[in-house]
């Protein structure tokens, strides 16, 4: 407790019964890694977009991470990316005065036609996200309510992630869970200006 700058770099440690103690950010954020480089690592939750076998909306979730002017997301390091064969996921972000709009849509009629590894729009896309950003949302859906591929593919996923985390591959069409988080890179400071 008070061993910290201001509120926007307070740490605390969660206890869980069923494990260690975790370290959370504004006690919210899971932190995972921090370096006196200034670089922090977050778990940020991903973005679902599910329906069944009718064309039903099972759920959407759209998350969000909201930090303050000290922590921006890292364009370098994170990338932007949506799993599915029916899907478009956009990327909402504002920082220093400044907001920004980008996404990418990823499509398939086939299992068969998705590459490992590969994440150029079948199946999975990747995008670049713009420097500066301290808060994000992440929102997704769908052309056709994934009617015509839902047998192998009745959700789809988005999320911002540190792109040596995540490699792509064809069963992320069926075994991502709407529940998962995964890592983003932060960059901290602790004056106004650039770093």
């Amino acid at each position: 407790e008070d061993c910290y700058l201001n509120k926007y770099f307070f740490i605390n440690c969660t206890n869980s019964s069923t494990s260690v103690p975790q370290p959370v950010l504004q006690n919210a954020i899971n932190v995972t890694d921090i370096s006196l480089e200034g670089q922090v690592h977050l778990m940020q939750d991903i973005a679902s977009d599910c329906y069944d076998k009718n064309g039903s909306l099972l759920g959407n979730i759209s998350p969000w991470m909201r930090l303050s002017k000290r922590f921006t997301f890292n364009s370098t390091a994170n990338k932007f990316i949506v799993v599915g064969c029916d899907a478009y996921g956009i990327v909402y972000g504002f920082g220093q005065n400044r907001s920004y709009t980008t996404g990418c849509v990823s499509f398939c009629d086939y299992k068969e036609d998705v590459i490992d590894g590969s994440c150029s729009g079948i199946g999975c896309c990747r995008s670049d996200i713009p420097p500066g950003a301290w808060n994000i949302t992440v929102n997704l859906t769908s052309y056709s309510n994934h009617t015509d591929v839902w047998d192998f593919n009745p959700c789809s996923h988005a999320f911002v992630v540190e792109e040596k985390a995540f490699n792509f591959s064809a069963d992320n069409l069926t075994n991502i869970s709407s529940d998962l988080s995964l890592p983003v890179v932060v960059d901290w400071t602790i004056e106004d200006g650039s770093c």
